[in-house]
């Protein structure tokens, strides 16, 4: 089958390319974290969720990563030119893979991931705790690297806290900053 391809592609991809990990983790695998999550919030969502379509975004939120590799956090975001640079050329990457393997659906779900609505914001909140888990994990590897990656972790939350339009997902905002507050102050007693 051809979607294997997609499947071995993305198992390949490492990411957190920019730093050494303890625990490698692959695209696949960070995909599969932010689903669960994704599922278990919506789950608990007082709002109305489509479990499809929530399901369907967090799975392709990264798809373009198959080709594009997982771009840091640094890079992605160095200055506005290579911003707008690295988004077409993610943008062109997710409309190859969603033409190749899923059809135009595939490219509408993936531009639309992380969009103002219940299951947007659920997919972006759940990406942040994978990414929580993962600082966690390397942590608890005696991997002290990760520590740096806090604050922006923070920020993030910070932002998807003061952004968000679907209050009922603040309180999962409010666990993971308790999370990585706990973690940053376990660091320092």
């Amino acid at each position: 089958m051809k979607i294997f391809k997609l499947i071995d592609g993305l198992s390949n991809v490492r990411r957190w390319s920019h730093a050494y990990c303890h625990k490698p983790e692959s695209v696949l695998e960070h995909t599969a974290v932010v689903s669960i999550i994704a599922l278990a919030i919506g789950s608990h969502c007082s709002e109305e969720v489509n479990t499809a379509k929530l399901l369907a975004r967090s799975l392709l939120h990264d798809m373009e990563e198959v080709v594009t590799g997982d771009i840091p956090n640094p890079t992605k975001y160095h200055n506005s030119r290579i911003s707008a640079e690295i988004k077409e050329f993610e943008d062109i990457a997710a409309q190859e893979i969603a033409e190749m393997y899923f059809g135009d659906w595939a490219y509408t779900t993936w531009r639309s991931a992380k969009d103002t609505s219940i299951e947007g914001e659920i997919v972006r909140i759940a990406d942040a705790a994978a990414v929580v888990i993962k600082i966690q994990q390397e942590k608890a590897l005696g991997n002290n690297a990760f520590k740096a990656f806090e604050e922006n972790v923070w920020n993030s939350l910070l932002d998807i806290k003061q952004n968000i339009t679907n209050l009922c997902l603040i309180p999962f905002i409010h666990d993971l900053m308790d999370t990585l507050t706990g973690e940053i102050n376990d660091g320092n007693t």
